[in-house]
């Protein structure tokens, strides 16, 4: 049996383009990946959608094709429950990447990007409320000298190695952080205690201390 939580990554190979169209977009489909073009579907720009009511699609994806970093969950406002479901896919060339949901086909109720909305190469780090980058978010492009709640998952997007600290103002433990390539591809981090940083983060700097 799967457990309540589901983390997918796609990986692109083409990431030598020179495109500047690096918006952050995503697109539901009713039907699965190979039938996708029958069914019904809706389009995600650079906007959060924690209510798919609101876009007539709550509960009906089966598939989805993204360009970007984006986090589909199978509650509204982005799983504040610990024991809900969700979803990753990222797509980090020129083109899109399309996939079937693998565990919450039928259910997706929220969905929103990691990073900047206009350009998904960019350097930032975003800090989530909790596990499986759900609840609350903070994006940082800089730095951060408090991030408002208690981080305990992030995303890293970009090139640029970044700092994260235990407590407020940049203090207390520290450690850096960074993309695991030097091509773009993000990296997810679903909980800080898997890398030695169980007091989550606070606050944020850009650069390696």
């Amino acid at each position: 049996m799967l457990g309540a939580l589901l983390m997918v990554f796609v990986i692109t190979e083409n990431l030598l383009g020179v495109s500047a169209n690096y918006q952050q977009e995503a697109t539901l489909f009713s039907n699965y990946e190979k039938d996708k073009r029958s069914g019904n579907n809706v389009f995600l720009d650079q906007s959060f959608y924690p209510d798919l009511r609101k876009q007539n699609f709550d509960r009906q994806a089966r598939s989805t094709c993204v360009k970007g970093v984006w986090l589909f969950y199978a509650s509204r406002d982005y799983s504040q429950n610990e024991n809900e479901q969700m979803e990753y896919y990222y797509h980090v060339g020129d083109s899109e990447n399309c996939v079937n949901f693998r565990n919450i086909g039928g259910r997706v109720s929220s969905a929103r990007y990691a990073g900047y909305s206009n350009n998904y190469r960019g350097s930032t780090l975003t800090v989530y409320e909790k596990t499986y980058f759900r609840a609350g978010q903070w994006m940082v492009d800089r730095e951060s000298s408090d991030v408002g709640f208690k981080g305990v998952s992030f995303i890293v997007t970009g090139n640029d190695p970044w700092t994260i600290f235990s407590e407020r103002g940049f203090g207390g433990k520290w450690q850096c952080v960074h993309s695991q390539t030097n091509n773009y591809v993000p990296d997810f981090i679903h909980d800080t205690s898997t890398i030695n940083f169980p007091n989550g983060i606070r606050s944020v700097r850009k650069g390696c201390r």
